[in-house]
């Protein structure tokens, strides 16, 4: 479940997907930084100390550029 606004409507609740990501050796700050400073500029929030990124943001035309960006800020 997402949730939709903040303020005002932040309980309003959307089904949605969300993947979790973590690198070995990088904290879940540093890494969600490094996405955002990426030439893709990848937003996500951190929970529970995993990056999450909501799917329904993403397009699938975008998925690949995402994957690519986890891959080079991984290394």
């Amino acid at each position: 479940v997402a949730y939709l606004g903040s303020g005002s409507l932040p309980n309003e609740a959307l089904s949605s997907v969300v993947v979790s990501v973590s690198v070995p050796g990088l904290s879940a700050s540093e890494l969600a930084r490094r996405l955002r400073l990426d030439d893709a500029c990848v937003f996500s929030r951190i929970e529970d100390d995993l990056v999450r990124m909501d799917m329904r943001t993403i397009t699938d035309g975008q998925v690949p550029a995402v994957a690519s960006a986890i891959g080079r800020v991984a290394r």
